[in-house]
């Protein structure tokens, strides 16, 4: 039997510009190109890097940003790992606040170094973002902008409140109760 291999293998430089091209890999995100730049003249930057964690999750570092309203924030999205990821904030998610935007970046033989940038919403908000790939999101790569002084009530992200948590464990307590009153 013999095994065949067609086209080469190229390998692939650091990028300083965003990437147009289209991910074969399943993505979370609804937006499959890069978008633009929100606002021009950065009152903000911020290095942001893709990392892996300890117990295997996946992270944004950092993954909490704080500006002030009706600013423009520039992160630098920086991926030294093997894997590729993606910066993306819903305005669905984020009331409205702020508008879509969606960045690749991919790994590479180097560093890949792409930049966004992001107009604030001129009000106190917590703007969440994520990265896109399939299971990035669900192993820890989410954070949030504090806009201002932030607002609890804006927040999408998933969590448990005081009240939440302590209904759940009053109901993982009761089980063994109504297992003995059951049987």
């Amino acid at each position: 039997m013999v095994i065949g291999f067609i086209g080469a293998i190229q390998p692939t430089q650091a990028s300083t510009t965003p990437t147009t091209h289209t991910k074969v890999k399943l993505r979370d995100a609804y937006l499959d190109t890069n978008t633009p730049d929100q606002c021009t003249t950065p009152d903000k930057v911020v290095n942001m890097s893709a990392i892996n964690t300890s117990g295997g999750g996946l992270a944004f570092d950092p993954s909490q940003i704080k500006v002030a309203k009706n600013s423009c924030l520039q992160l630098r999205l920086l991926n030294p790992t093997n894997d590729d990821h993606d910066f993306d904030v819903r305005k669905a998610e984020n009331n409205g606040l702020i508008e879509d935007a969606h960045r690749e970046f991919p790994a590479t033989s180097g560093i890949t170094n792409v930049t966004i940038n992001l107009q604030m919403p001129d009000q106190d908000a917590n703007i969440v973002f994520f990265c896109g790939v399939t299971g990035h999101r669900q192993a820890g790569m989410v954070g949030n902008i504090i806009v201002g002084a932030g607002a609890s009530s804006t927040s999408s992200s998933p969590g448990f409140t005081f009240w939440g948590a302590s209904i759940t464990l009053f109901a993982i307590a009761a089980i063994p109760v109504l297992r003995k009153r059951i049987r």
